[in-house]
């Protein structure tokens, strides 16, 4: 998700009279879920900088894939949350683009220059060398659906480069947060009837 996305909702949530606490205590359902694609992405993340697999490994798409598959699990057993269904929408286009550029999300050149520099990517593509084989290029599936819209600052905190499916997957965060901030939960509406 687009963290200003979710600042923005934080904070327009706040200023709809919604509460913080509301986030803390909602309930949902297999909450572990959440960190299994975390632990994922540390894992294939130090294994790839610590060379003992090569990058092009089978093993860097199946764990991507798995990532996805888990978050969107976790988002179905949540359905009932306002903006599940769009969360879940950004995050099978998401999979379906790993799946077809055999797990990668290729990320467009140009943009990721318009949010670095030329010479900064340079750096950046010599220090993680592995970019340059998540470029795409003219073989690459789905192009349009891939990292393709670059956000830079003034508009954002964190220079980085979106799909659409992260831009999907983010509004229906944003929905989801600003909904339960604002809905009152069970114990609230108890102390408010005695």
């Amino acid at each position: 998700m687009i963290p200003e996305v979710i600042l923005t909702a934080l904070f327009l949530g706040w200023a709809l009279k919604g509460r913080f606490g509301r986030l803390a205590d909602v309930r949902i359902k297999y909450g572990w879920m959440i960190f299994v694609p975390l632990g994922l992405m540390i894992a294939s993340r130090a294994v790839n900088y610590s060379h003992a697999v090569p990058f092009s490994s089978p093993l860097f798409s199946i764990v991507r894939v798995a990532e996805l598959a888990t978050v969107a699990v976790f988002t179905i057993a949540n359905w009932s949350i306002p903006g599940a269904k769009l969360v879940l929408a950004g995050l099978v286009v998401n999979l379906v683009v790993v799946i077809a550029n055999g797990g990668m999300m290729p990320v467009d050149y140009d943009c990721l220059v318009a949010i670095t520099g030329r010479e900064r990517l340079k750096d950046w593509i010599a220090v993680f060398p592995f970019v340059k084989d998540m470029l795409i290029r003219s073989g690459t599936r789905l192009a349009f659906l891939c990292d393709v819209i670059p956000a830079r600052w003034p508009f954002v905190l964190v220079p980085s480069v979106y799909s659409i499916g992260d831009v999907i997957t983010s509004i229906g965060g944003f929905i989801a947060i600003i909904a339960i901030m604002r809905t009152p939960l069970p114990a609230e509406h108890r102390g408010v009837s005695r």
